[in-house]
């Protein structure tokens, strides 16, 4: 059965398209093994330091990123998939927010179509 974990905007785009290695998340799974990514319909506005961080400040580059993922049509979509290899508590990637679990990510991948589906809390599987 797949595994699936819904995540907000802009941190699924984040993850499949600007290299987050990380997900943070304030418990962890024993599970190891391929996610897919369910992008929420949710826009989640604290992405915005993190964001700026990772542009270097770029003003033009912020916005224009904010504004694909606010308007991104695949919201609402299985995405993507990741490999969840490990999770930790110290991981020294520039994702990584203190106090938290650090879901580390690898291989990221596109889906060539978005899957339509509903988002739920926690690891979840498609009902085929």
């Amino acid at each position: 059965m797949n595994k699936i974990l819904t995540i907000k905007q802009p941190w699924s785009t984040a993850i499949l398209e600007l290299g987050k290695d990380v997900d943070n998340r304030t418990w962890e799974t024993p599970y190891r093994g391929r996610i897919y990514i369910h992008c929420s319909k949710t826009f989640a506005h604290e992405a915005i330091p993190f964001l700026i961080k990772f542009f270097n400040s770029s003003e033009n580059a912020i916005k224009e990123f904010l504004l694909t993922c606010e308007t991104y049509p695949n919201r609402g979509n299985i995405i993507g998939h990741v490999d969840l290899v490990d999770i930790v508590k110290n991981s020294p990637s520039d994702w990584a927010i203190a106090n938290q679990f650090h879901w580390i990510l690898k291989k990221p991948v596109i889906l060539p179509q978005p899957i339509p589906a509903r988002g739920s809390l926690g690891l979840w599987n498609l009902n085929e």
